[in-house]
C-alpha cells in the first residue's frame, strides 16, 4: 500500500510539472507571436505596407530576436540597475575604512554612475556583434581585453582591499576610456539608438523599483504596475520594429535590406515602366508566401511571387577590421585637412 501511494504521489507530481511546463511554453510561444506581429507591422508601416497575415511563422523568428534583444540588456545593463544600490553600498563600506567619509561617498557615487553607463555599453556592444556585425564592438572589446590585463594583477594581489581608493580610481578611469572608445568609434546611429532604448528600459525599471521602496506595496499597486509593464513591453516591441529591426542582418532574422537583381514577366515590366531587356535593381525588403516586397529607388513595390522569373542576391563582402580602422583614420584626416581647392584659388 505504501509503495502504491508513493508511486501515485510521484506520478501526480510529474503530471503537475508537465502541466506547468506546457502552460509556460504556450504562454512563451504566444508572447513571441504577439511581439513578432507588432514588430513586423511596425517595420512595414514606414513603407506604407499593411501585413494582414495572421498565420506566419516569421512572427516567431522576429519575436525570438526581440527576446534576445531584451536578454542582452538584462545581462549587463539590467543587472546594474537591479544591483546598483548594493554595489554602491559595498564601495562606500570599503572606502569608509579610510578617512574622509564625505569624499568617499561622493567618489563611490561617481564610480557607480560610470559603472552603469559602462555596463549599458557592454550590453549594446554584445547585441551589435550579432545583430549588426559591426567592427565598433570589436574595437570596444579589444580595449576591454587590454584593460583586463591591467586590472587582473590588482585582484590577484588584493590591492583592491589594501588600497580601495587607488583601485576604484583606476577602475573609473579605465571604464571612462572604454565609454569614450565605444562612442568615438560608433560611425553610425545604430549603436546610439540601441544605447538610448536600453537607457529607457533602465529609467522605467528604476522608476518601478523606487516606487516599491517609497510607497506601501499593496494589491492595487501591483496590478497597475503589471498593466503598465505590459504596455511598456509591447510599446518597446513596436519601437524595436520602427527603429532597430530594419538595421539587423537578415542572417539572424532581421529586416536589413539586401541589394538584388530581379527579372519578372512582361506585364510587370510594363507596369513598372522598364524595358523588357532591362535588369531591375532594387533592395529586397521582405518575402511573404504570396508577394515579394522590393524597394526600387524611392518607391516600394509588391510583386506577386508567380510573376518573378528569377531573383539574384548581390554578394556583400563584409568589411574587416583593417578596412574599418582605415576608414576612421581617413575620416579624421579629412576633417583636419584644410580645403585645398580654396587654398589653390
Amino acid at each position: 500500500m505504501e509503495n502504491n501511494q508513493k508511486d501515485n504521489t510521484i506520478n501526480y507530481s510529474i503530471q503537475n510539472i508537465f502541466e506547468i511546463g506546457t502552460k509556460i511554453s504556450t504562454f512563451f510561444v504566444i508572447l513571441l507571436y504577439i511581439c513578432g506581429l507588432l514588430i513586423l507591422n511596425a517595420f512595414f508601416y514606414k513603407y506604407s505596407i499593411v501585413n494582414v497575415d495572421l498565420i506566419n511563422s516569421n512572427y516567431l523568428i522576429v519575436g525570438s530576436l526581440f527576446i534576445f534583444y531584451i536578454a542582452t540588456y538584462g545581462i549587463f545593463a539590467g543587472r546594474s540597475i537591479i544591483l546598483g544600490k548594493i554595489w554602491l553600498q559595498q564601495d562606500i563600506e570599503l572606502l569608509n575604512k579610510t578617512k574622509h567619509q564625505n569624499i568617499n561617498s561622493f567618489f563611490a557615487f561617481t564610480h557607480s554612475i560610470i559603472e552603469t553607463i559602462f555596463l549599458h555599453c557592454m550590453s549594446v556592444a554584445f547585441f551589435s556583434i550579432y545583430a549588426f556585425a559591426q567592427n565598433e564592438s570589436i574595437i570596444f572589446y579589444s580595449f576591454l581585453m587590454f584593460a583586463f590585463l591591467i586590472k587582473y594583477p590588482l585582484d590577484v594581489f588584493n590591492l583592491d582591499i589594501k588600497f580601495p581608493r587607488i583601485f576604484l580610481l583606476s577602475d573609473t578611469i579605465i571604464k571612462l576610456i572604454a565609454i569614450w572608445v565605444f562612442f568615438h568609434f560608433s560611425t553610425n546611429m545604430h549603436l546610439t539608438i540601441v544605447f538610448l532604448t536600453f537607457f529607457g528600459f533602465s529609467l522605467y525599471i528604476n522608476f518601478v523599483l523606487d516606487s516599491f521602496e517609497r510607497y506601501k506595496i499593496n494589491r492595487d499597486r501591483i496590478i497597475f504596475t503589471t498593466i503598465y509593464s505590459i504596455i511598456f513591453f509591447l510599446g518597446s516591441a513596436i519601437l524595436f520594429g520602427t527603429t532597430i529591426y530594419g538595421n539587423i542582418s537578415k542572417k539572424i532574422g532581421g529586416g536589413q535590406s539586401i541589394p538584388v537583381e530581379i527579372s519578372v514577366n512582361k506585364n510587370i515590366y510594363k507596369s513598372l515602366g522598364f524595358n523588357i531587356d532591362t535588369t531591375i535593381y532594387g533592395n529586397y525588403i521582405y518575402l511573404s508566401k504570396e508577394n515579394l516586397y522590393i524597394k526600387i529607388k524611392d518607391n516600394v513595390y509588391i510583386l506577386p511571387r508567380q510573376a518573378i522569373n528569377w531573383l539574384k542576391f548581390q554578394e556583400q563582402k563584409p568589411e574587416n577590421i583593417t578596412h574599418f580602422i582605415k576608414n576612421i583614420l581617413d575620416k579624421n584626416q579629412s576633417k583636419q585637412e584644410p580645403n585645398k581647392t580654396l587654398e589653390d584659388e
